[in-house]
């Protein structure tokens, strides 16, 4: 099930960075920028042949799950605040 406020890459890193207490940033690379950096590491490689993944806007409707199962999703704000939590305490 998925929260019906659809975010975009760049408010999901928004609120990572918050919880974080850090300032927000990411860096874009091109198409060919991704194929020079893939040359030397492979998890990038990978990321290049997935791009087809990113042309399109990926937006899940899970209203039939939550009214058969009388389910509200986590928000992502809660999701990521919960999740960062965590991981804090178990680096500690």
């Amino acid at each position: 099930p998925t929260d019906t406020n659809a975010l975009t890459g760049r408010e999901l890193i928004a609120l990572a960075a918050k919880e974080f207490n850090i300032r927000p940033r990411h860096t874009v690379l091109s198409k060919f920028m991704l194929r020079m950096v893939g040359l030397f590491v492979p998890v990038v490689k990978e990321s290049y042949e997935m791009l087809y993944q990113s042309e399109s806007d990926y937006l899940f409707d899970s209203s039939k799950f939550e009214k058969r199962f009388a389910y509200t999703p986590t928000s992502y704000t809660e999701g990521i605040a919960l999740t960062v939590q965590s991981a804090k305490q178990s680096t500690m």
